[in-house]
């Protein structure tokens, strides 16, 4: 694995029901058994989103599309300099997996550390990271 990921790696596997399964050229991150992001060992990140949150995420600059697939976006790590913004994008992802009933993920910690835009904060804050009707 590149140096550079190995960060990323020390810092989501910290949180509360993180996992990883190794998977040929890189790894995986789930949570409660569901995957919630998948990184390369060079460092390619693909995150798994509604169309919704992906739609959002493109908006803010925090991650870039899939051709294709309207329900991932991906995040390149190419130096020191992209860890953080690899992080805050797992971070969304773990937020967008875990189900808001689990007592053990504190989100609104994960929210706060995330400095989102109101509109992600609020897609985050619904299962399946879509809007309420009003």
């Amino acid at each position: 694995m590149d140096p550079k990921i190995t960060p990323i790696t020390h810092r989501v596997t910290k949180w509360r029901d993180v996992e990883t399964v190794a998977v040929d050229g890189g790894e995986t991150f789930r949570v409660d058994g569901r995957e919630f992001a998948r990184l390369s060992a060079d460092g390619h990140l693909t995150v798994p989103m509604s169309p919704a949150l992906r739609d959002q995420l493109l908006t803010d600059g925090l991650a870039d599309g899939v051709r294709g697939r309207p329900d991932r976006v991906t995040y390149r790590v190419r130096s020191a300099a992209d860890v953080p913004g690899a992080i805050r994008l797992l971070r969304i992802a773990y937020l967008h997996r875990c189900t808001p009933d689990v007592p053990s993920v504190s989100r609104d910690d994960h929210l706060r550390r995330l400095g989102a835009s109101t509109e992600l904060v609020e897609l985050l804050a619904h299962p399946g990271g879509e809007k309420q009707s009003a």
